[in-house]
């Protein structure tokens, strides 16, 4: 695509599906990148692309915690004795 190419606050709404106000609060914050020609908030092809993989959601890396978790149900199955023994084979 055509980096020179300059999209309108409706344009990148169109695009995000959001209102052309959104665009501008999110622009006049700093939280979006962007052109300013006079009052107009401009946006190129690199910005709109860049804002895109901002929005991008990452999934949650997995818990320690739900680990944790699985480890103490299997020690709960697990006597005490059969713990010792085996820590003494180990050790």
């Amino acid at each position: 695509m055509n980096n020179f190419q300059l999209h309108t606050t409706g344009e990148v709404g169109a695009i995000f599906r959001c209102s052309s106000e959104h665009v501008r609060s999110r622009a006049r914050s700093g939280k979006w990148p962007h052109l300013k020609d006079g009052h107009r908030y401009l946006f190129s092809q690199a910005q709109v692309e860049e804002i895109y993989k901002s929005m991008i959601v990452h999934p949650p890396l997995p818990s320690r915690r739900g680990q944790r978790g699985r480890i103490d149900a299997l020690l709960r199955t697990v006597s005490s004795a059969q713990i010792d023994k085996a820590m003494a084979r180990i050790g």
